[in-house]
């Protein structure tokens, strides 16, 4: 909600994996975002496990109706057993800055 043109990728409810999240973002580059993330002390992941050797964009994603936009700002957080509030509450106070720093940079 606080990221205007993001969505969730992948099913919603009972279905969706607890520690995992993948959304893509409009207007940003991936790398960006994960660049300034990692600056701010988040780690975080661009793609799929499935695109990986590839270099292209998830097939995956584009089958559940991606535009090539948003291929390019997909993202993925994942939480492990040690993951704190603290640190989830810091993605969500860090990603809404970010992404609209490299959204006003972005020609």
């Amino acid at each position: 909600e606080r990221v205007p043109r993001a969505r969730l990728t992948g099913p919603r409810g009972a279905g969706r994996l607890p520690h995992h999240a993948s959304l893509v973002v409009s207007g940003v580059k991936a790398d960006g975002v994960l660049l300034e993330l990692d600056l701010r002390g988040v780690a975080a992941s661009s793609g799929s496990a499935c695109s990986l050797a590839s270099g292209e964009p998830s097939h995956v994603l584009r089958a559940i109706g991606c535009a090539r936009e948003e291929l390019e700002g997909s993202l993925c957080f994942t939480l492990g057993r040690w993951t704190t509030g603290a640190e989830v509450d810091a993605v969500l106070e860090a990603l809404p800055a970010v992404v609209e720093r490299l959204r006003r940079l972005a020609p």
